[in-house]
């Protein structure tokens, strides 16, 4: 039996959740073992360490499971209805923790109550997504249809002398399910997607854009912007098409990416980006305009721990397509 469209779509987003949810993660993990900060004084550090481990590796569990629902092995369906009641159950009680606290939480200076309750019944309706996202995956894969689909893609008979009156033959599979490396591309190619939707609502706030050292604004902004999001549009669909150009722009992308990270290394560039950071942070701070004490938020080490993740990144992306090269067309 074939895959069904619901366990391919489930599979997708439960993908980009883990991927989004490990790397964060991994950054928090690495923040709370090797930077120093007020924050995590005394021994609330190794705690925090500990906890952001742990909720890592539930995040690559989910990821594990991504791959063999494509698969369409047994277990990664039960394995999708816990994280499903995982999931609702948690964002459930987070919904009902931040409609508690709402009205017992000052507003900041600067900030009047009814921006504070916008911001909190935002992360409520956010949370009551995720929720009802964990709710479609417990209902979804305890459907009949959806349970006969995982029993079947394990029984093969091709023996017609064992089969009883009126059984088909199942011939084997033409293969065993959704290669990994375009699991990734798939994963990858919707995360590109939702980037692109990102582009408008940058020009919307007005928010300058930094890039290879320049800080863009006005219509220098807005074209650049029209023009990242254009090619994303179009890279993740083709890649998602299997389009032989989208392929060649992908590869661009990721020396695009890589020369973007490389420029960060250097002395100047770096400079001016941690003194662009400092003026969206006190653009944005409700301390009347004043940036965050760096002692706070260590700029520099987020930024280093974040190049080294994209590197990886970029590298793992690169790998996915130069292994599936020939999924595309005319290759």
């Amino acid at each position: 039996m074939r895959r069904p469209v619901g366990v391919t779509a489930a599979a997708v987003i439960l993908g980009i959740m883990a991927l989004l949810g490990a790397g964060l993660m991994l950054l928090s993990l690495l923040f709370s073992l090797f930077v120093h900060s007020p924050l995590l004084a005394g021994p609330l550090r190794p705690f925090v360490a500990l906890g952001n481990a742990l909720v890592l590796c539930f995040f690559l569990y989910c990821g594990w499971t991504v791959v063999d629902l494509f698969r369409m092995r047994r277990w990664a369906r039960i394995s999708a209805v816990v994280i499903g009641a995982l999931v609702f159950l948690t964002s459930g009680v987070t919904v009902f923790g931040i409609l508690a606290v709402r009205q017992f939480v000052p507003a900041p200076p600067g900030t009047s109550p009814e921006d504070m309750m916008a911001v909190f019944m935002g992360l409520a309706a956010f949370y009551v997504l995720i929720c009802l996202v964990g709710l479609w995956w417990v209902v979804y894969f305890n459907l009949r249809h959806v349970r006969a689909a995982f029993a079947d893609s394990g029984v093969m008979v091709t023996n017609p002398d064992i089969l009883p009156p009126g059984g088909a033959v199942m011939l084997p599979p033409s293969g065993e399910g959704t290669p990994g490396w375009r699991i990734v591309i798939i994963v990858w190619a919707i995360l590109v997607l939702f980037s692109a939707l990102v582009m408008p609502v940058t020009a919307l706030m007005h928010t300058p854009l930094f890039l290879f050292g320049a800080i863009l604004t006005g219509p220098a902004e807005t074209g650049t912007l029209l023009v990242l999001a254009a090619i994303e549009i179009y890279m993740g669909v083709g890649l998602l098409r299997k389009w032989k150009a989208a392929w060649y722009v992908a590869l661009f992308w990721q020396i695009y990416c890589a020369v973007f990270f490389l420029s960060l290394t250097l002395s100047g560039v770096r400079s001016r980006f941690l003194a662009y950071d400092q003026q969206l942070m006190a653009r944005w701070s409700s301390t009347g305009g004043e940036a965050y004490p760096a002692t706070l938020i260590p700029v520099g080490s987020f930024m280093a721990i974040g190049m080294i993740l994209g590197g990886i990144f970029v590298i793992i992306v690169t790998i996915a397509l130069i292994q599936r090269r020939d999924d595309y067309r005319g290759y």
